[in-house]
């Protein structure tokens, strides 16, 4: 590899680093230290997206992730417990009081926005789910 290329990339990832820090500083993600590689992805295919802009695209991430997990848990569920779990999220989409959007099932946040933790945090709430309205424990 020649000296410029060498520049070149370090120049980019400069800018990929300050383009997080500003992200960090707006959204409180991702952490800039260990972002997913989805996040730099993002920023080789779009640029420095403006946050409001990224926090959108992962909250459009988050969910699909969340409604995945969901879909093994609450399978798992009901093959243990023989209960339907409903399907039934709240949404706040991005916003000044949630910078990175907001989903809950049955009061219980998933904050998390990477696999497993997802996973974790939607087990969690179909655990809390299930003890508070049916006395029932899965140990999914």
């Amino acid at each position: 590899m020649n000296e410029h290329n060498t520049e070149e990339r370090y120049e980019e990832s400069l800018s990929f680093q300050d383009w997080l820090r500003h992200l960090y500083d707006v959204l409180d993600f991702p952490a800039p230290a260990a972002p997913p590689a989805w996040v730099r992805q993002v920023f080789e295919t779009n640029g420095g997206l403006p946050a409001d802009a990224f926090a959108q695209m992962a909250f459009s991430r988050r969910l699909e992730n969340i409604k995945e997990a969901f879909a093994r848990v609450a399978g798992t569920a009901r093959a243990r417990t023989g209960i339907e779990v409903p399907l039934d999220f709240e949404i706040e989409e991005p916003s000044d009081e949630f910078p990175v959007g907001l989903a809950s099932f049955a009061g219980s946040a998933i904050w998390a926005a990477e696999p497993p933790k997802v996973h974790v945090d939607v087990a969690e709430a179909v655990q809390t789910y299930l003890a508070d309205r049916h006395r029932r424990r899965t140990g999914v």
